[in-house]
């Protein structure tokens, strides 16, 4: 049970050091100071601001949640509670972006979150049927 506990573990951690980054701490006050109700609409910030690194900022955040959709496909659990567990993950750590300098919340990152998660579920699909296959 040590194997796929320490798989989940790495899987949880980078998205965790990701977001949490670059670890400054601020008073949450000053950050709900400039807190929009917009940042709760998913897709608004990125429709303000469309160029290109908003564009590696999505599949960059996604990229990170596959290994988790990966593991927990691989421990047999279907792809939705990836996502599930991928998209309480991200706004959890969304959450607590509001007391990182330099943070800003958007709830549109969990549902990056758990796309990338159905993406390691559809990868680990994929390798099993190629396996079986041959």
């Amino acid at each position: 049970m040590r194997a796929p506990a320490l798989a989940l573990g790495f899987a949880v951690l980078a998205p965790a050091l990701r977001a949490l980054a670059p670890f400054d701490l601020v008073a949450p006050g000053e950050k709900l100071a400039d807190f929009d109700l917009w940042q709760l609409v998913p897709f608004w910030a990125l429709f303000r601001n469309i160029n290109p690194g908003t564009f590696r900022n999505v599949f960059e955040a996604a990229a990170h949640y596959v290994p988790m959709g990966y593991v927990l496909a691989a421990l047999g659990r279907r792809p939705m509670t990836g996502f599930a567990w991928a998209l309480v993950l991200a706004v959890a750590l969304e959450v607590l972006q509001i007391g990182i300098a330099g943070r800003t919340f958007d709830i549109t990152e969990g549902l990056y979150a758990g796309a990338g998660a159905l993406i390691g579920a559809w990868v680990l699909d994929r390798l099993r049927h190629r396996d079986a296959a041959a």
